[in-house]
């Protein structure tokens, strides 16, 4: 093993995450769920394996494939849980970098079952900013279905998702937008 050049070979990264569980209502077994999470990646890191999800990158309003920068990422949830599944969630968001990126992003998620309909939707919007540009990427999902037990409990439903990404070079005022919209 060489010394030679060794100085830039270990790198670190952290997670940390609190999770508080708080039952409010013994009838339904309602809970307050709470949640902070930490993580932190230096630029000299280099995982083994992909560190997070193929999508991370698109719903920060980065590159496909960025630059290394030291990252700094804090996440405070909270939410209601019954026992019978239903939910709603909101999550903020900050991702910092050192090469002047910092976003935020708000999230809100509801699932809910209720006479053989199911409602799972979610919205998500990030802002982010350097110094060259600014922007935005709005997610919102809508997805309703109904399990129809007179069709041998067949589902039928629907689904609305938008992607929208906004990106503004602050330098020469030039707009880059992009939306997608499925159903």
């Amino acid at each position: 093993m060489s010394s030679l050049n060794d100085n830039d070979d270990n790198g670190y990264a952290a997670k940390l995450n609190l999770v508080n569980s708080f039952l409010l209502k013994e009838k339904n077994k309602l809970r307050l769920i709470s949640s902070l999470d930490y993580e932190y990646v230096q630029q000299k890191f280099q995982p083994l394996e992909r560190l997070r999800d193929v999508e991370f990158t698109r719903d920060w309003g980065l590159p496909l494939v960025a630059q290394r920068a030291t990252e700094n990422i804090v996440k405070a949830a909270t939410g209601l849980r019954a026992d019978n599944g239903n939910s709603i969630q909101y999550a903020f968001t900050n991702y910092n970098r050192s090469d002047d990126y910092n976003g935020f992003q708000n999230a809100l998620t509801q699932f809910t079952n209720w006479r053989k309909w199911s409602l799972n939707n979610q919205f998500v919007l990030t802002n982010y900013k350097t110094s060259t540009y600014d922007g935005y990427f709005l997610k919102p999902i809508v997805d309703i279905s109904k399990k129809i037990s007179w069709m041998d409990n067949w589902i039928i439903g629907g689904r609305y998702t938008l992607e929208e990404n906004v990106n503004r070079n602050t330098v020469n005022d030039s707009l880059n937008f992009t939306s997608f919209l499925f159903f």
